[in-house]
Formats: structure tokens, C-alpha cells, sequence
């Protein structure tokens, strides 16, 4: 039987996959038994509404232009907006919780964006800016960002200047920050966002669980087996402990595999180790002895 995780690996890896298809499956981390086709015909709806306005407007001859009438019917008709009094609410990284609150992260607003855009045959493209999650919208009038969070249009130019302001330094974007997120890199964006939600939140059952998700998709990343072992181990999860922070030192070649004395090794190589690593080596060997105790 597929577990979640081998189940949200298996859609991660396909092609074909959407960033909300993925924001469903994570969004079951806090909801098992969310039903995610009835959730995704909710965009379909949002879809409609929008892509009638814009008829409407088309039909009007208003002065706007596409991109920013798109983002007024989804900003003020629709009532999608950021949450900026309580940014990190771990809702505002499922999109279940965005499509009923009309409210979210910046990626998540964005998300909303390209789901719709794509339903109407409007090219919406995600832009992974550091500290910000932007899209762009592109049409005959021109190249447009939208910034759904804050609800206001950008042109290209404006937008350094525009993060710059957010984040309070100066911002230079190199020309591959311009380059659309695929579905899977806006889902590890989200990933992280929620695994930040919940440990401000001090719900370390639920990092565990969205860690869960990184390892099954990104195994391959030391540091989410690092972090993972060492909640198990302030859990007191023994076996849990060990396997993931063994992964760990393996990985990062203080464990060599297969060896009998690979403890003993380990603590020679240990001086030339960063302290972060010395720690995860104590606690391996504190994992190692518990273990061997309940054993």
C-alpha cells in the first residue's frame, strides 16, 4: 500500500504535474483526508468567474490594461489579499485553507494566479524571487508582474526596486532569477514555507511530517535527514534518531559504511568537523547507546 509520502513522490516526479496538484497533496500533511479533486474544481470556478469579467471588460473597452484587470478581478472581486498580520500561520502554506481564508503567503497568491491563468488560456509564469514569490503575466500589451500579495502591478524594471523596498537593502537579480519556477521548485518553496510555519509554531510533529515530504522528494539533501534525526532524538524516538542521523553522517562522510568500527573512525575524522557536525555526532552516539539499552 502507498504511504503518503511515496504517494506525493510519485506525483512530484510526473511531468504533467501542476503547482496546485502538488499544494493539494502537501495540504494533507495537516488534512489526511482532503479531497483534492473537489478542491481543484474550486480553481475550475475561480477560473470561470474570472475569465467572464474579463469578457466584460473586454466588452466595456476599459483603459486598463489585461494584466492589471486580471489582478483587480482576483485582488478586490475575489478578495484574494496577503496575510500581514499573521504571516506565519501554517494556513497561509495550504492551499485549502488560501482558497477559503482568500488569503496566503505570496507564493500562494501566485499559485492561485498561474492555476486560473492556465484554466483560461492566459500564460502566468511563477518567478522565485529571494525573499518574495512574484509572477508574470504575459500578453499583447506587454510583459506585466503582478504582486497579488500587496495587489499592485510592476513593470519589469520596477521590480528590484520594488524587493529592494521589501527587504530593506539593495536587490541586483541575475538573469536566471527571470527564469519560470516549474511546479516542483514552487513545491519545495511551499514545503519549506510550512516546515518554517510550524517550527515557529513549536509543533514539531508536523515538521516532522513536512520533512517527511523533503526526504521522500529530495532525499538526496543531508540537512532534511540531519533535522529530521535530531527532533526524533528530542523526542526520545530512539530508532528513528539513529537511522536518520546515521543517513546523515554517511552522507557527509563521518560514518563510512559497512565498517565495524565506523564510531571509532568517525571520532578521528570528527576534529576537522564543523561544531554542527560534532553535535550530530554526539547525538548518533547518544541514539546508538539508547538504542542498544531498549534493546
Amino acid at each position: 500500500m502507498m504511504t503518503p509520502t511515496t504517494h506525493f513522490a510519485t506525483i512530484f516526479q510526473a511531468r504533467n504535474a501542476t503547482p496546485e496538484q502538488l499544494a493539494m497533496e502537501i495540504a494533507r500533511i495537516a488534512e489526511p483526508g482532503l479531497d483534492v479533486d473537489g478542491q481543484l474544481a474550486q480553481l475550475d470556478e475561480l477560473a470561470g468567474y474570472v475569465q467572464g469579467e474579463l469578457a466584460a471588460s473586454n466588452a466595456t473597452g476599459a483603459l486598463e490594461s489585461s494584466a492589471e484587470v486580471f489582478l483587480r478581478i482576483v485582488t478586490q472581486q475575489l478578495d484574494f489579499h496577503g496575510d500581514q498580520e499573521n504571516y506565519h500561520d501554517p494556513a497561509n502554506s495550504l492551499l485549502p485553507a488560501v482558497l477559503r481564508r482568500r488569503m496566503g503567503l505570496p507564493i500562494m497568491l501566485c499559485l492561485v494566479c498561474i492555476a486560473i491563468g492556465r484554466r483560461i488560456g492566459q500564460e502566468i509564469i511563477g518567478l522565485g524571487f529571494p525573499n518574495h514569490f512574484l509572477v508574470l503575466y504575459r500578453s499583447r500589451d506587454g510583459d506585466i508582474v503582478l504582486d497579488p500579495f500587496l495587489g499592485i502591478t510592476l513593470a519589469p524594471h520596477e521590480v528590484e526596486r520594488h524587493l529592494a523596498r521589501m527587504i530593506g537593502r539593495p536587490v541586483q537579480l541575475p538573469p536566471d532569477a527571470w527564469r519560470a519556477q516549474t511546479a516542483q521548485e514552487m513545491a519545495l518553496r511551499i514545503l519549506h514555507n510550512l516546515r518554517n510555519a510550524y517550527l515557529n509554531a513549536k509543533d514539531l510533529t508536523m515538521v516532522v511530517r513536512v520533512l517527511d515530504y523533503l526526504v521522500a522528494v529530495r532525499g538526496d539533501e543531508s540537512q532534511y535527514w540531519r533535522e529530521r534525526g535530531l527532533i526524533h532524538l528530542s523526542e526520545q524516538r530512539w530508532i528513528e534518531a539513529h537511522y536518520d542521523l546515521r543517513r546523515y553522517l554517511l552522507r557527509v562522510g563521518l560514518l563510512p559504511a559497512g565498517v565495524q568500527a565506523a564510531e571509532a573512525k568517525a571520532s578521528s575524522q570528527v576534529t576537522s568537523a564543523n561544531q554542527g557536525d560534532k553535535r550530530v555526532l554526539e547525538a548518533y552516539k547518544e541514539a546508538s547507546v539508547m538504542l542498544s539499552r531498549v534493546n
